[in-house]
């Protein structure tokens, strides 16, 4: 219940951001000369106007820009500065949002979202001293209930503490003592009566293979095999699951199985909780809330994958593939999901009506990485654009220099795929 509040009150704040025409003086400034000598009038009301449309269309970074220009002439307006300040942090300009909340706390001490902006700078400065005393001047509501534990965590783990309470209805606060705990090395020291709430939380598949690794790295085996083989009956073929399963049962070495996703920084845990806090969002089709939340994400971990995908797939819902395509060509080429990304990045090219550049996409990954499925990928590329000899031509290359590398499912596919190109072009030889 106390997440469904969360989620609302925090969409209701940025819904008002520009659909409250009372809060704005739409009035007309004076005539404007231009460097060129052309005259031109800017007014408020355009501003607000123009700043709408941007904010309807993701372009927050737009829409900050006008919303600045309307405070420009309203300085004092305490309503424009609070939406100013978190326009600014969904448009990834953090250091403006943290700029606008020092202020705006001078006037408005206890304004929560505020100081919730100024506890992430101090995380940023690692003020760690500041930010809990910060943290602990927010007045306790549905949304600081649930936010707050979860920084909290982060703060003692920087002190070199685990967080001892044990939640009973804020599934994300037990995740992230789990992370901040493991980041300590200090698992086991978790009271058993954290254990059990813990298991009673209704973890996404996701979340739940990362607890399992987190008990197998330190050592719970039991707990370890209990999640891994709830997965493993929703998910028969995954491999990893399987050869994790069975390294736990004969002895082997399951940490060379586990992926390395252990925090190394309170300032890392905490970005990873504003991503998961946006991921839930998401899920709710709250996407301007996702959006701040991944950009305060990204603020402090800027290297944080997850949070640009999600940035990435909150622009294609709305339409706005070229902004997508930008997050995805920021990830790095080191990244173990590069590869997979950037497939997504040739399709959003492909929809966005930029083929040369999908298909030059995908012949890089091809050569540089020597990869079978950007070949696949391309071949089916052609083929939608009906430019089937060079689709046959693609899929020959593939069947002929990397078919040993496919999985049989692939391989059909490739098939059927090349068939179904002979069929188009009236070849039935």
């Amino acid at each position: 219940m106390r997440l469904r509040v969360f989620v609302y009150t925090v969409f209701s704040l940025i819904l008002l951001a520009f659909l409250s025409v009372n809060a704005v003086t739409l009035r007309a400034e004076d005539s404007k000369k231009s460097d060129e000598g052309s005259y031109y009038r800017e007014t408020q009301a355009g501003n607000y106007l123009a700043g709408r449309y941007a904010q309807r269309n993701q372009d927050w970074s737009k829409a900050s820009d006008y919303l600045g220009r309307i405070i420009a002439s309203d300085p004092e307006n305490e309503d424009l500065r609070q939406r100013a300040m978190v326009l600014a942090m969904g448009s990834g300009q953090a250091q403006r949002a943290f700029a606008l909340a020092r202020e705006i706390l001078k006037d408005d001490p206890e304004n929560f979202w505020a100081l919730l902006f100024v506890t992430q700078e101090a995380f940023t400065h690692d003020d760690f001293k500041n930010a809990k005393a910060i943290l602990d001047s927010i007045p306790n509501d549905g949304i600081s209930d649930y936010v707050a534990p979860i920084i909290n965590a982060w703060i003692l783990q920087h002190d070199k503490k685990i967080d001892t309470s044990v939640p009973t209805n804020n599934s994300l606060h037990a995740f992230h003592i789990l992370l901040a705990a493991d980041a300590l090395d200090r698992i086991k020291a978790l009271s058993p009566e954290f254990m059990e709430a813990v298991d009673r939380f209704p973890f996404d598949q996701r979340d739940l293979n990362h607890i399992a690794d987190i008990y197998a790295r330190a050592g719970l085996k039991d707990e370890a095999l209990g999640i891994y083989e709830k997965l493993q009956a929703d998910n028969p073929t995954e491999r990893n699951l399987h050869d994790k399963i069975e390294a736990l049962e004969n002895g082997g070495n399951v940490a060379k199985l586990i992926e390395n996703h252990r925090v190394k920084s309170s300032q890392e845990g905490l970005g990873r909780a504003f991503f998961d806090i946006g991921r839930v969002l998401y899920r709710e089709y709250n996407d301007e809330s996702a959006q701040i939340f991944s950009q305060m994400a990204l603020s402090l971990n800027p290297s944080l994958t997850e949070a640009k995908i999600l940035l990435a797939h909150i622009q294609t819902r709305h339409g706005r593939y070229d902004r997508a395509i930008d997050y995805y060509s920021s990830i790095d080429e080191h990244d173990p999901n590069y590869m997979d990304i950037q497939y997504q990045a040739a399709d959003l090219m492909e929809d966005a009506g930029r083929t040369d550049e999908a298909i030059a996409l995908l012949n890089t990954l091809a050569k540089k990485h020597d990869d079978a499925l950007a070949l696949i990928q391309l071949g089916d590329l052609y083929r939608r654009q009906d430019n089937f000899d060079e689709a046959i031509k693609t899929y020959n290359m593939v069947l002929k220099k990397k078919k040993d590398e496919l999985s049989k499912s692939e391989e059909w596919s490739l098939y059927y795929a090349r068939g179904m190109a002979y069929e188009q072009m009236g070849d039935w030889d």
